[in-house]
């Protein structure tokens, strides 16, 4: 996708049509469409359950202690998978990577949480 304008996969209003893809790609591009945006969803609301968890413990008075660094961390790794606006289609491998991170990140706050 490197490679590829804009307008070559989406309108002129910005929307996103998967029946877009078969103009370049077979049909069977869409199922792997299909697939990165279920992955996206699954890994966004995990890392979101778990940050609302945490945030939560924090606001009744856990202490991150030292992982608090870790946490922003977590949180900016979180805002750049999230805000591009494509739910991972742009770059699915790089996006899935970052919320690796964000969950390992996020389980290690929540393991220092005293």
């Amino acid at each position: 996708m490197a490679d590829t304008e804009c307008t070559e996969c989406h309108s002129n209003n910005m929307k996103f049509d998967i029946e877009t893809c078969v103009g370049c790609h077979d049909d069977t591009y869409k199922a792997k469409l299909t697939e990165y945006k279920n992955n996206y969803k699954a890994k966004f609301d995990e890392a979101s359950k778990l940050y609302e968890e945490i945030t939560k413990a924090i606001a009744e008075g856990k202490n991150p202690g030292a992982s608090e660094a870790i946490l922003k961390r977590a949180e900016f790794n979180f805002k750049y998978a999230s805000l591009d606006g494509s739910k991972g289609m742009h770059n699915p491998d790089f996006t899935d990577s970052l919320f690796t991170k964000v969950m390992a990140d996020l389980n290690e706050v929540k393991n220092a949480l005293k």
